[in-house]
């Protein structure tokens, strides 16, 4: 299946944004691991480096599949996958390092105001995931 045609709208400049989130996440990760998977694996107490670096070069390559989607025609089940790759990965983060870890901590409102960015990029996910289905 062809990816549909084109266009440059608000979810083209999501994904944009997105997926440059991500190549940098992943290139600060394999620079100094603190990457996504660094981070969760360091707040559960898993030391396991070569899993982090894995999950930060898939981190990588997801975004930079995104990134080159929107210029170049791509199946849209890659780039389906890509994202929901990187969906499952983020939401486990979020149940992780939010709820499994330091839940409400400090305290309420500083636990919400750490955990809405993360969240924010969930919920992007979720719109460029149901672009591609």
């Amino acid at each position: 299946m062809a990816n549909r045609e084109k266009s440059v709208d608000g979810i083209f400049f999501l994904q944009l944004a997105v997926s440059l989130f991500l190549i940098v996440s992943g290139l600060l990760g394999l620079m100094d691991y603190t990457s996504t998977g660094s981070k969760v694996f360091r707040a559960l107490g898993i030391g396991n480096d070569v899993v982090a670096i894995i999950i930060t070069v898939l981190e990588l390559v997801s975004g930079t599949i995104l990134l080159v989607g929107l210029f170049l025609l791509i199946r849209n089940r890659t780039l389906f996958f890509a994202v929901l790759f990187v969906f499952v990965l983020w939401a486990l983060r979020v149940v992780l390092y939010y709820f499994l870890n330091d839940f409400l901590q400090p305290d309420a409102l500083v636990w919400l105001h750490n955990m809405a960015p993360d969240l924010i990029v969930l919920s992007s996910l979720w719109v460029i995931l149901r672009r591609y289905a």
